[in-house]
């Protein structure tokens, strides 16, 4: 007797590449896929391809076929990790794919906000006249940069700046090993706190989970330069107001998507750069990303035969 196909759900719009793999993929009679948006997943799927939704612990625990997840980019924060080891669900990732799109932005952010573009730009489009002495910024070619988080986007940055622009690299992660950058001139900090007072640009790469919540606060940027900018949400409003950071640049705020009514304090101010967590939004990555996703799910059927 023949086993039932394994029933793969595209829960998600995905990019067009990541579609035909599917489609070239999980074919009959080994499986059965349901194309985006596959809204009766819950009932029959043993697989889901997802991108940037939420999986819950109700979604879960109501999807009894459930085996595996493929989630394309790195965050995992809107997916309830407790419920799938609980249900004994597999959950793949693509970590290091977005590494380079999302790296650009952060240095593109750096620049963005210590040449004061956006603020100068908008106010130009606002019928502000200025004087090139009004519009005085900061130089960023050899300065000095923290790095929190020595993933793979970190180390991205990290070779970016010094290679680029001759910076010099302070790095922390606790879960590293003491040679995880052999081949990134760097200094590893052993805090947080003890790198801050040398810093010209501090810039965050950890997933956001209940150890690295509000992981700068007041506290981290009093210990900042005046002129130090933060790449990457009440404490930040307030140290910039009050004049204890240079500027802010953030892709991926904590309300997502960003509003008005959430922001409007901070958006507000001079020298703020945020973007909607577009890090990843080019095409290259996105198909690079939603494929792996894709292939993550097949290699788990295709290794558990």
């Amino acid at each position: 007797m023949k086993a039932p196909p394994r029933v793969v759900a595209l829960v998600e719009s995905l990019h067009p590449d990541a579609v035909k793999l599917a489609q070239e993929l999980f074919t009959a009679p080994a499986y059965q896929l349901l194309l985006s948006p596959a809204q009766n997943w819950r009932e029959s799927a043993h697989a889901i391809v997802m991108r940037t939704g939420s999986l819950t612990r109700e979604d879960i625990e109501a999807a009894k076929c459930l085996q595996v997840v493929g989630k394309q980019g790195v965050g995992l924060d809107k997916v309830d990790l407790s419920a799938a080891k609980e249900q004994g669900v597999i959950i793949r990732n693509t970590p290091g794919i977005n590494a380079t799109a999302v790296a650009e932005l952060v240095v593109a952010h750096i620049f963005a906000v210590a040449r004061q573009i956006v603020d100068i730009g908008v106010r130009q489009r606002n019928g502000s006249v200025f004087q090139r002495h009004q519009c005085s910024g900061l130089q960023i070619t050899g300065k000095t940069i923290g790095i929190v988080g020595m993933g793979a986007i970190g180390k991205t940055v990290a070779r970016m700046l010094h290679h680029g622009f001759g910076c010099t690299i302070f790095a922390y992660d606790p879960f590293l090993a003491d040679d995880a950058w052999s081949d990134v001139p760097h200094t590893r900090a052993q805090t947080v706190q003890e790198m801050l007072p040398l810093l010209d640009v501090l810039t965050l790469h950890v997933p956001l989970a209940d150890g690295t919540r509000n992981l700068i606060s007041m506290t981290e940027f009093k210990a900042m330069k005046q002129s130090c900018g933060v790449v990457n949400e009440e404490d930040m409003v307030t140290a910039l107001k009050e004049k204890k950071i240079w500027g802010v640049g953030i892709d991926a705020l904590v309300y997502d998507p960003p509003t008005l009514e959430k922001y409007g304090d901070l958006w507000s101010l001079p020298n703020v750069v945020t973007t909607p967590h577009i890090g990843a939004s080019t095409p290259q990555t996105q198909s690079e990303s939603a494929c792996a996703a894709v292939l993550n799910v097949w290699e788990f059927f295709e290794s558990n035969k």
